[in-house]
């Protein structure tokens, strides 16, 4: 999470401020948790993805740059193209909870550059007993689906995504 609070404008100015130092000097890439598309205070089950915080926020850096994006204008669902140590790499960003037409997308993404090493990065993948999010239901507590039913949690992104794409090293 970027911030705790979705509608905390301090909170998302001491994002804007520390993530400054970084704009214009390294490439970077941020991506949105729950806490930065949900209103806690606010919202009640099924809760609704407001991305405008979050796009706002990302729009506020001079060089952020992505080289896809699922949606014109929101940076919740992007990719990146990049090559480090003799690798071509993707660097797919998803939203915490992916739905299936974001998953449907990324593994487009994944197809498009299979010659490349994927990193695969989202909010919420792995639990606390070092297995994906929904695999351990009873012991998992706060999963995407618990906020909307649209919206997959990690063994769903495991079964819909990464396995089904051997370029996906990393997630």
């Amino acid at each position: 999470d970027v911030v705790n609070q979705l509608s905390d404008p301090q909170q998302w100015a001491t994002a804007e401020s520390y993530l400054g130092y970084l704009d214009g000097k390294v490439p970077f890439t941020v991506n949105a948790g729950n806490h930065d598309m949900m209103d806690y205070g606010h919202d009640s089950v099924p809760y609704r993805d407001d991305g405008a915080p979050f796009n706002q926020f990302i729009r506020s850096f001079a060089n952020y740059h992505v080289d896809g994006q699922y949606a014109p204008g929101d940076f919740q669902n992007t990719y990146q193209l990049l090559s480090a140590g003799g690798d071509d790499l993707v660097v797919l960003n998803l939203v915490f909870g992916a739905p299936d037409s974001v998953l449907q997308w990324a593994g487009t993404v994944a197809d498009e550059y299979r010659d490349r090493k994927v990193l695969l990065l989202t909010h919420d993948y792995l639990s606390q007993y070092n297995s994906l999010r929904g695999s351990n239901a009873h012991h998992d507590l706060y999963l995407p689906t618990s906020y909307n039913s649209s919206w997959n949690n990690g063994i769903d992104i495991w079964n819909k995504l990464v396995r089904m794409h051997p370029n996906i090293e990393f997630t």
